[in-house]
């Protein structure tokens, strides 16, 4: 793309794009003729909504705004009386199969209601579509913890990285042990979410409930080919003599400037480097940095520059983490085919409404990655070195081969359960729905 097709304001970006969409002739014929199926391939149906209708005297309006316990008494949340004593530390059943691939849109099903016949009775059929509006309102009006400062210090500092190292010899060099100490404090594995006990009743029909529930409560944990101490070792002392990519090493000072930005927000741990061959399983990856295109608030193209974090770098043959991750262990990337089903769905609605505008709306997650911590065995060998101190990564990092996978597992439940709600509670209401999220 040249340059002098690149937007340089946000203002006439958007004006030239709405003269555009004004100019541009539309479509008159009011039955436009199916494609072939050798070009189009419908993708897998959306879930559709999986509800029983609410009883007519029952209102909408008469049940929002209702008290938690007006909620238990009248209503079965998912086969659970009273949400709030379901035990966080209820054992979660493991994933039945690893391997396969993510359940087909249609299998996300609710899970049957109560087989008390008293419940059944006594509430009726299970209102799934109004039973979620109801725990996502619960899930707003209960405050949540107060987070205490940990006990690691995150500063870029000698003293931080001496600190910390003193903290995790207490606990016999085991990190999952340290963290886990640290209770209801930003290090505690799972506080960008909400507690899995107000979670469940809301998430827990979906088929990767188990895996979402395990990165909460266990964290991000690789499925790694084992790699012998002797390797290990030799490979660290490579990597210490080494060091990072040529990229890192001109442009040291922005390197560093960007990774201390990542301490004092907790992601990284400061260690001493000259210590970290004591630590179990630690293993160094070198660090780059790449130069890039973005775009500010004022709509202007400025560089930017990214860390790379090159857990592919092999010092010995095989020995890389990427290398060693067991593929089959993980769930298929959703969201890495979703332009995919964004183009099938467009064309099918262009199908739909010849001469109506296609809108889209485009959402974020700030720094997504960063809101799954890692487990101990994962961040010992997500280690990166920058001057004197060496930096262990407490969240998922954009170099290790299993985040997309583990991150997806989080972004199919959200989606899903969005779509299922707007499409029930339009359904409800005989208005269209106005979002589909693919």
């Amino acid at each position: 793309m040249s340059q002098s097709l690149l937007p340089t304001s946000s203002s006439n970006f958007f004006a030239r794009i709405e003269n555009q969409i004004a100019s541009t002739p539309r479509i008159t014929q009011p039955n436009l003729p199916p494609l072939p199926s050798s070009i189009f391939t419908k993708p897998p149906p959306y879930p559709p909504p999986l509800h029983n209708p609410i009883p007519q005297h029952e209102q909408i309006q008469h049940l929002m705004g209702k008290s938690p316990s007006y909620i238990d008494k009248h209503y079965c949340i998912h086969g659970h009386r009273d949400v709030e004593n379901i035990s966080t530390d209820t054992p979660i059943a493991p994933t039945e199969n690893l391997a396969g691939d993510t359940p087909r849109y249609e299998e996300l099903r609710e899970p049957p209601p109560t087989s008390n016949p008293a419940d059944q009775a006594s509430h009726g059929e299970t209102h799934t579509d109004i039973t979620r509006i109801l725990c996502i309102q619960r899930i707003m009006e209960t405050r949540s913890p107060t987070m205490h400062a940990p006990a690691f210090r995150f500063a870029g500092s000698h003293e931080a990285a001496v600190h910390n190292w003193e903290i995790l010899a207490q606990f016999d060099l085991d990190i999952q042990r340290a963290i886990t100490s640290q209770a209801r404090s930003p290090l505690s594995i799972g506080s960008e979410f909400r507690d899995l006990h107000l979670l469940q009743p809301l998430l827990s029909y979906h088929p990767l409930w188990s895996r979402f529930a395990m990165l909460l409560t266990k964290g991000v944990e690789f499925p790694l080919s084992p790699l012998t101490e002797e390797q290990r070792l030799t490979d660290l002392a490579l990597a210490m003599s080494r060091g990072n990519h040529s990229s890192a090493k001109s442009k040291s000072d922005v390197v560093k400037k960007l990774l201390i930005k990542e301490v004092e927000r907790g992601w990284q741990l400061p260690l001493h480097p000259e210590k970290i061959h004591l630590l179990p399983n630690a293993v160094v990856a070198p660090m780059g940095i790449v130069t890039q295109a973005t775009i500010n608030k004022h709509g202007e193209i400025i560089p930017k520059d990214r860390l790379t974090h090159d857990q592919s770098f092999e010092f010995s043959k095989g020995t890389s983490v990427n290398s060693r991750v067991i593929f089959d262990r993980l769930t298929p990337c959703r969201y890495g085919t979703a332009l995919r089903r964004f183009i099938h769905y467009i064309v099918e609605l262009r199908q739909i409404n010849p001469d109506t505008r296609i809108l889209m709306t485009n959402l974020d997650i700030k720094a997504a990655y960063r809101r799954l911590h890692t487990s101990g065995t994962t961040a010992s060998q997500a280690i990166v070195i920058i001057d004197d101190i060496a930096l262990l990564a407490l969240r998922m990092t954009f170099g290790g081969a299993p985040n997309p996978s583990m991150w997806s597992d989080v972004s199919e439940i959200a989606c899903n359960t969005c779509n299922l709600m707007e499409s029930g509670f339009h359904s409800y209401l005989g208005i269209p729905t106005p979002t589909q999220i693919c």
